[in-house]
């Protein structure tokens, strides 16, 4: 039997002589149209007709061209083309004119004895109809609505009259219905109980297929115009010559067009088949007594001459009503689907055998296996024409929910993997506010948040990123959906689709991936908790068979906020196994480090510097750099790094195993609060930096010399920029003078806002008696309009004795060349000196540079040493000469059995290497103990 979805008109009798007219709406009802025949068939003929008009016949197997005159048979299938239209005028003298691009057809025609109508039925495909209905021997009309005498169908309604002038159109889904004339009700048959009644010059939609129809709103006189002109043939113009339909005082119709038409008038639609649009008036009384109108009611096309819209489609028109997720945890799956017209539906489950099923049938299925399926749905109409359909989702055992922030708005939605994690599937609804503004044509949006086991436990970082297009109120793109978890690193492209709407200022789309979602298991991963930057760090390879050419990679990917600075810096984080909680790697060995450096413009670039110790027991300094995005939108970022080991000691000398490594970690921190002396050279200008401005942090492994660094600075510049810049900067006043550190920046960027460049420095310390070389790197920004800059320095140090030691050995040179440490000797000098009271000798002082025969960069001596005869006071100078150079040995601190003193000097070299006869200049501390009227220690500094 031949099932349909359906509007039906139906006519039913009146509580007087008058004639009734019933109008009832359904989405996706089953109407069983009835297929009774008058004695040859015959329901009527063309009356007029006005361009290409065709006909096809039951049974036969194309269409014909029809000419006025020409009889109209029960089972007909009846289509006005572009710019064409037709009336057709029943036996009972109903009347149904046809605008262009409808297609109807006669389901049923039959009559009385005396030539009265007794049941009428028309299947309104698509476009627009008018029906004048006959009120031919009235008593015969039905008393009650279940008897209808008159139906006309939609794909989504069913409706009828009690009165003899109405407009019937169907497009994009939804069914409207406006009474010229008459009275009426409306209901829908999937909620019964909810009647609305109708009356003349009155309209009302049904636009969802559970919902009662809209609450009737008054009509509008420019609605009645355009409806009468798309179907009428003589000059648009009703039976009394009128154009339109004009209000009467039983009748009223206000009038608000959209754009910036007059009253009564209509603007015209555009290209893409936007017609214009009427809202209804504000509150009005209700002359038949009814319910008041009210403003802000649904806006309605009053033009639907659109080929888009009303235009042949051709093939049926699938949508799928319900769906499972497309990413989810259930092994089941439940469908429900529609086709706008009647036709013949099969479907297919991951390419099985075609199944025949009824529009009305939910599809379900049970017992699926992990990863993707896709169902297929076909649907034939009674013309051949074929429409295919399809819908993937990814069913995994692993089930993960989403839940953040996107531009402007929110997003929630679900991450699913099968059980190997090989594969998987997501899904994420995202919606916000637009600026009273239509989306850019070509648009960005980010998004990201935090995800959540099936335990509810927080487990990983999401970020989203999408390029789209925007046009006519849609959206569509593609997105790339990185998940870091705990674990694992998951990586899927997928598509987003979506709309916008001005009226409201909102926007929403899905953006969801059914199966190339990926993950691969991490090596290593850290929680980042700091000031600026909290999140997740992990990689997928092996650190400790990374090298500087081979590196490990990395991603960050966290919740990021600088209101303050263009610096940013993660603090201290470690590795941590999120399986068996243990502060290691996931492959075993462990690590404590630091990230930091600039953003501008919402570019992130940075280095990371950390303490490692591998599964063998060898520890030494990781060094990485890193790269990414900001996204302030979102309060986000997600960078890009990698990194590698360089050892430094071996098992022999480091007593902690890998995983003691975090709880032996000891930090340092010093703030600067005396006058710092600063110099520094940027094309024509200078640099200067804000004295007490710099915060030095170190951090070391419990026994061992060596470790990492970073420190903070800002200040200010004047004059031309230029990528080649310096700054020399020195302070003795660190931790009120127990600490004496400074460097050398040999910069390399100072364009687009940002800074760059290398550090070499040194460091002494009156609480340990010990001095350092550092090494590292700077990143920075400025601001042109202000003349101020801001840093972050990081990097390793290591102990002069143990500095002095590698640059002995091969191993030991590699690894301080990986270090960006100078570690090649191109001079050595011994400087003595004495006031009388203190004498100093700085026996065999070093210098070294990156390559024999270049500029010497660090200098450094392991033998300090002299004796006092009494305690020398703070501020003693002593004048110290050798090798052609002359310095000073300056105490800062000697008390309690340890001393502190600065160093400096110049003089042209002359002695054994390949820097002899050159200029040099000494900047540097010396640190020791004293016992007995002796001293010893060592001493270390820059050298340009």
């Amino acid at each position: 039997m031949d099932k349909r979805f359906g509007l039906k008109i139906k006519f039913s009798r009146a509580f007087s002589p008058a004639a009734w007219a019933a109008l009832f709406f359904f989405f996706a009802a089953i109407c069983l149209p009835l297929t009774a025949l008058a004695a040859d068939g015959e329901a009527g003929f063309f009356s007029k007709l006005d361009g290409k008009v065709d006909i096809q016949r039951a049974g036969s197997v194309a269409p014909a061209a029809v000419k006025t005159g020409d009889k109209v048979f029960i089972g007909d299938i009846i289509r006005t083309k572009a710019g064409s239209k037709a009336e057709l005028t029943f036996k009972d003298n109903t009347i149904v004119k046809l605008a262009p691009e409808t297609r109807i057809k006669v389901d049923e025609y039959l009559f009385n004895a005396d030539g009265g109508r007794k049941k009428g039925s028309l299947y309104l495909f698509r476009g627009k109809v008018r029906g004048v209905v006959s009120n031919f021997k009235k008593n015969v009309i039905p008393v009650s609505m279940g008897e209808s005498t008159f139906d006309i169908k939609t794909p989504t309604a069913i409706a009828g009259v009690r009165g003899t002038d109405l407009f019937v159109f169907y497009l994009k889904g939804s069914t409207g219905v406006v009474f010229r004339d008459g009275y009426g009700f409306v209901y829908n048959p999937n909620a019964p109980d909810k009647v609305v009644d109708m009356r003349a010059g009155q309209a009302t939609f049904v636009t969802d297929p559970a919902s009662p129809p809209l609450p009737p709103k008054r009509a509008l006189n420019i609605e009645f115009i355009r409806h009468t002109a798309d179907t009428e043939i003589d000059g648009n113009k009703s039976e009394d010559g009128s154009v339109g339909y004009e209000g009467t005082e039983s009748s009223p119709l206000e009038i608000t067009a959209s754009g910036d038409s007059d009253e009564g008038e209509s603007s015209e639609g555009d290209d893409n088949g936007n017609g214009s649009i009427a809202r209804y008036a504000s509150a009005v009384s209700d002359d038949f007594g009814g319910e008041a109108v009210y403003e802000d009611s649904p806006e309605i096309p009053v033009s639907e001459s659109n080929p888009d819209l009303l235009g042949e489609a051709g093939s049926p028109r699938l949508t799928i009503l319900s769906a499972p997720a497309r990413a989810n945890s259930s092994s089941s799956a439940s469908f429900s689907i529609s086709s706008n017209e009647p036709a013949s539906l099969t479907y297919s489950l991951d390419n099985s055998a075609a199944t025949g099923f009824s529009d009305s049938a939910e599809l379900p299925f049970y017992g699926l296996s992990e990863g993707t399926h896709t169902l297929t749905v076909t649907a034939t109409d009674s013309e051949g024409n074929v429409s295919i359909t399809s819908y993937s989702w990814f069913y995994g055992t692993r089930g993960y929910t989403l839940d953040g922030i996107a531009d402007s708005g929110v997003a929630s939605g679900a991450l699913a993997l099968n059980t190997s994690r090989s594969a998987g599937g997501w899904y994420l609804d995202l919606s916000g506010s637009l600026d009273n503004s239509a989306p850019d044509a070509a648009w960005k949006l980010y998004s990201g948040g935090t995800g959540y086991d099936s335990t509810g436990a927080s487990d990983g970082i999401w970020l989203l990123k999408t390029d789209g297009t925007s046009s006519d109120g849609e959206l569509s793109g593609t997105s790339n959906f990185t998940y870091l978890s705990t674990t694992y690193l998951g990586t899927g492209t997928g598509t987003f689709s979506g709309s916008y709407d001005l009226g409201s200022n909102r926007w929403d789309g899905t953006a969801y991936d059914s199966g190339t979602y990926t993950e691969t298991p991490l090596t290593f991963a850290s929680s980042i908790s700091g000031e600026d930057v909290t999140g997740l760090l992990g990689g997928t390879s092996s650190i400790w068979s990374s090298t500087g050419s081979n590196p490990a990679a990395f991603k960050l990917i966290a919740d990021y906020s600088s209101e303050t600075s263009d610096v940013w810096a993660t603090g201290g984080f470690y590795s941590y196994n999120f399986n068996d909680d243990s502060y290691t790697a996931y492959d075993g060995g462990a690590y404590y480090a630091f990230a930091g450096g600039d953003e501008y413009n919402s570019a992130l670039e940075g280095g990371l510097y950390g303490i490692y110790i591998d599964p063998s027991g060898n520890a030494g300094i990781i060094k990485g750099s890193l790269s990414g995005e900001s996204y302030s939108s979102i309060d986000g970022l997600e960078m890009d790094g990698t990194l590698f080991p360089i050892q430094v000691a071996a098992d022999a000398d480091v007593s902690q195993s890998a995983s003691g490594l975090y709880q032996s970690i000891k930090t340092y921190t010093a703030a600067s609060i005396s006058s710092a002396t600063i110099s520094g050279t940027l094309g024509s200008g200078t640099i200067s930096a804000l004295p007490g401005a710099w915060l030095y942090t170190s951090s070391l492994l419990d026994g061992q010399n060596w470790g990492v660094w970073y420190s903070f600075g800002q200040g200010s510049y004047s004059g031309s920029t230029s990528d080649t810049w310096s700054l020399s900067y020195y302070d003795d006043g660190y931790d009120d003078g127990m600490l004496i550190a400074g460097n050398e920046t040999t910069g390399s960027t100072w364009s687009s806002n940002t800074l760059s460049g290398s550090t070499l420095g040194y460091g002494a310390s009156y609480k340990s008696g010990t001095t350092w070389i550092t090494a590292g790197k700077t990143f920075g920004t400025y601001d042109p309009s202000t003349y101020a800059w801001e840093a972050i320095q990081m990097g390793a140090w290591i102990d002069t004795d143990k500095y002095i030691a590698m640059t002995q050995t091969s191993t030991g040179q590699a690894a301080l060349q990986s270090l960006n440490i100078p570690y090649v000797e191109v001079g050595r000098a011994t400087l003595s000196g004495t006031d009388g009271n203190l004498s100093v000798t700085m026996t065999d002082t070093a210098f070294f540079a990156f390559s024999s025969g270049a500029s010497a960069k660090l200098w450094a001596t392991d033998s300090v040493s002299g004796t006092y005869a009494s305690t020398p006071s703070t501020g003693t100078a002593v004048s110290v000469t050798g090798g052609g150079i002359s310095g000073t040995f300056t105490v800062q601190q000697w008390s309690s059995g340890n001393w502190l003193s600065a160093v400096s000097g110049s003089g042209t070299y002359s002695g054994t290497g390949t820097m002899n006869g050159s200029s040099v200049q000494m900047t540097g501390a010396a640190a020791g103990t004293y016992s007995s009227g002796a001293f010893s220690g060592t001493g270390a500094g820059t050298a340009r």
